[in-house]
């Protein structure tokens, strides 16, 4: 292996680690915990969840829609 392998912590916040995963280019990253050993495998359905969850607990109120960003031409 000739790289450092793409890896978020255990204790990160899920956009901080979708921040990780969209500039590697990464699908799926380990987790790994305070002394490197790995507890888990993050997947971009995971963070997909947790945005989903996130916006359901705010009752659907979402500060960073995409309507403005879809407009027809």
């Amino acid at each position: 292996m000739t790289r450092r392998a793409l890896t978020v912590e255990a204790d990160q916040s899920v956009a901080a680690a979708a921040v990780v995963m969209c500039e590697g280019g990464a699908n799926r990253v380990p987790v790994i915990d305070q002394e490197h050993h790995v507890v888990g495998i993050l997947t971009r359905d995971d963070v997909i969840a947790a945005v989903a969850r996130a916006h359901e607990r705010a009752g659907g109120r979402d500060d960073a829609s995409l309507h403005p960003r879809m407009t027809q031409d």
